[in-house]
């Protein structure tokens, strides 16, 4: 996962494999309390866990045959600094989590 500071946008380029083949996958930053970034989150789509966590949508992508993705996703987000956490997730199921990276920190300007 290779992160670039385009001015206003979060843009990740991707390349997974070993995923289900054809499967759509779930894009997702999600916000901690107190962390830099919550606060933007929460104002992107209006998503907000009941820990007061902002998290935002930010792409959608359908493995290949083969069960992979080489592809890159550009999402709009507010200026700031974020220090968020990055998931893929299988299907629409907002709980099947099956990449996930603890810690992705940017800045939007």
């Amino acid at each position: 996962m290779l992160l670039s500071r385009e001015a206003n946008a979060f843009r990740v380029t991707l390349e997974l494999t070993g995923l289900t083949p054809n499967e759509t996958y779930l894009l997702t930053l999600n916000g901690k309390v107190g962390d830099p970034g919550n606060e933007q989150l929460k104002t992107v789509q209006d998503k907000v866990t009941s820990e007061g966590e902002g998290f935002a949508d930010v792409g959608q992508v359908t493995a290949d045959e083969t069960g992979q993705i080489a592809r890159d996703v550009e999402f709009a987000l507010p200026r700031g600094e974020y220090d968020v956490k990055f998931f893929v997730k299988q299907g629409r199921d907002p709980w099947k989590v099956v990449l996930y990276n603890d810690v992705v920190r940017f800045s939007i300007r």
